[in-house]
């Protein structure tokens, strides 16, 4: 009786296909994944010298350039919950508009979405920093500028 080949096995042959298998992910992983990767971390290492050659979009002065033409808004911000809150926060980056190119707006997003970055209620989130709303309850299908002036949220501060 004549004994099988040794690679005729079928054990062999998974075995086999699993070494061919295991040395083109490594040769793939190490074509594909940048030099720098884990360098500092699980991220390029390339990309923080690219981060500090980008320019800041933000304003330099922070809320003070907005109180110039908003003043108004500014203040009613200030005497409300939002206080501690930058306006760049929700209208994001304002360094060009701050900068006389009145081209450049602010955002002004008024969607539930744009709210709900920060009072969607988290149970890691502790009610007592921040006002939270479960989303799947609290007014469907509303915006929270129907009843709440962004710059002063409050209950008190109502849009009329």
């Amino acid at each position: 009786m004549k004994k099988p080949d040794f690679f005729k096995r079928p054990a062999v042959r998974v075995g086999l296909l699993l070494v061919v298998v295991i040395f083109a992910f490594i040769i793939v992983k190490q074509l594909l994944i940048p030099k720098s990767f884990n360098t500092y971390g699980f991220y390029r290492g390339d990309n923080v010298q690219e981060w500090v050659s980008m320019s800041a979009k933000y304003s330099s002065t922070g809320a003070a350039a907005c109180t110039t033409c908003h003043g108004d808004r500014v203040t009613l911000k200030d005497q409300g919950s939002h206080k501690a809150v930058n306006c760049e926060s929700c209208h994001l980056a304002a360094g060009k508009h701050t900068q006389a190119t009145f081209d450049a707006k602010p955002v002004k997003d008024s969607t539930r979405e744009a709210c709900l970055t920060c009072h969607n209620k988290q149970a890691a989130r502790p009610e007592t920093s921040i006002r939270q709303i479960d989303d799947s309850q609290h007014y469907l299908g509303m915006t929270c500028t129907t009843c709440h002036n962004p710059h002063s949220p409050d209950l008190g501060g109502k849009k009329t």
